[in-house]
């Protein structure tokens, strides 16, 4: 698995969803008084759906999950134009890196580089999101950031 020259140890392609945005919502435990997070119950399935099915097939994968650092590439296939004007990328990546935790990694602070992006699908019938993660060591980090024209500090 490679785009742009960058080995991925791990690709995964779902047709015909669209990710949901991790938007959130707070309110106020009438109990404990402390300020909760609520997430659309359709946002939480998604994650759960998607953790399952990751780890399934991570399962004789030993390199996962991983305790390192990783490059994430998240991108959104998107048919409706509606879904393509109103998608925000860092909201609907947040929703997938969550999802990906105890899967691919620990924890998303691992997640050292994250490239997340969207394309209106003009002949496609159906919208699909591509997740794609390479474990990264020094070398793998500096042709990412080379690819990525970044520097890397």
């Amino acid at each position: 698995m490679s785009k742009e020259g960058v080995v991925f140890d791990f690709s995964y392609r779902k047709s015909g969803e669209v990710t949901p945005a991790k938007a959130l919502a707070y309110r106020i435990d009438p109990v404990t008084r402390r300020i909760i997070e609520v997430i659309k119950p359709r946002t939480h399935e998604f994650e759960n759906i998607l953790r399952a099915t990751v780890k399934a097939l991570l399962k004789q994968n030993k390199k996962f999950p991983t305790n390192k650092d990783v490059f994430v590439l998240i991108e959104h296939g998107l048919h409706a134009t509606h879904d393509f004007e109103e998608c925000d990328v860092d909201n609907r990546a947040k929703t997938i890196l969550d999802a990906l935790k105890n899967a691919v990694y620990q924890d998303d602070k691992q997640v050292s580089v994250l490239w997340t992006c969207k394309k209106f699908l003009r002949s496609q019938q159906e919208s699909y999101f591509t997740i794609s993660i390479c474990i990264l060591n020094v070398v793998k980090r500096q042709q990412i950031m080379r690819m990525m024209k970044c520097v890397d500090v």
